[in-house]
């Protein structure tokens, strides 16, 4: 009996390093997919840090474009400012020039007008003067 316990144990042993062999050789294939994927992984890895390098550079230059066309924006409003603050500066100036211009005329207006209440004020009184004549004359006071 021992002879034939021995012989199971014999074949069962060789079953399990047969099965042992069969789970090497696919833990052996597993890892070599396993290597296989990770190479994959990494191949991308490295295309999506390449596309993505692409896109910062992109987003880097679509900045700068952005940002001349901005700074070309700045400067020519700063030149449209500038001249319309000249054209402003001129209008004002040309404005206090008609200003002094009608003040000086109204100056020399009161003055005139001044002198016409002087004179009217002489024509009143010659007019008074001329018809106090009149009515003493007319009823002989004089």
């Amino acid at each position: 009996m021992n002879y034939a316990g021995g012989n199971e144990m014999e074949e069962t042993l060789s079953e399990l390093r047969a099965d042992v062999r069969n789970l090497q050789i696919h833990v052996m294939d597993i890892k070599a997919e396993a290597r296989a994927t990770n190479s994959r992984i990494d191949s991308l890895s490295d295309k999506i840090d390449l596309r993505f390098e692409k896109v910062e550079q992109n987003r880097i230059e679509d900045n700068r474009r952005i940002d001349d066309r901005f700074e070309e924006a700045r400067k020519e409003m700063k030149a449209e400012f500038a001249a319309v603050r000249a054209e402003m500066q001129a209008g004002f100036k040309e404005t206090r020039e008609r200003e002094n211009f009608l003040l000086g005329e109204i100056i020399g207006l009161t003055k005139a007008f001044g002198a016409a209440k002087v004179w009217a004020l002489g024509f009143y009184i010659l007019g008074m003067g001329g018809l106090l004549y009149t009515m003493a004359r007319g009823f002989k006071w004089l």
